[in-house]
């Protein structure tokens, strides 16, 4: 899931926050990323449907792989 890239994004000196919940509602992801000024990374593509975020306020990711989203992100 995305918490892994999350958390190798921490370990290279970048501020992610992973959702509390282990499967968060999608408005929770949604208000979370809009209070805290957050781009949201995902591989949901249902997330992208939402018109709350703006368009770069929300990325989806391609990569299968961690290594490779981290490359990626």
């Amino acid at each position: 899931m995305i918490e892994g890239l999350a958390k190798h994004l921490r370990c290279v000196g970048i501020d992610a926050a992973i959702p509390s919940s282990r499967k968060p509602e999608p408005r929770e992801l949604l208000n979370q990323t809009y209070k805290e000024r957050r781009v949201l990374l995902t591989r949901d593509v249902k997330l992208l449907k939402y018109q709350y975020l703006a368009s770069n306020q929300v990325y989806r990711v391609k990569s299968l792989l961690k290594h490779d989203q981290l490359a990626e992100a």
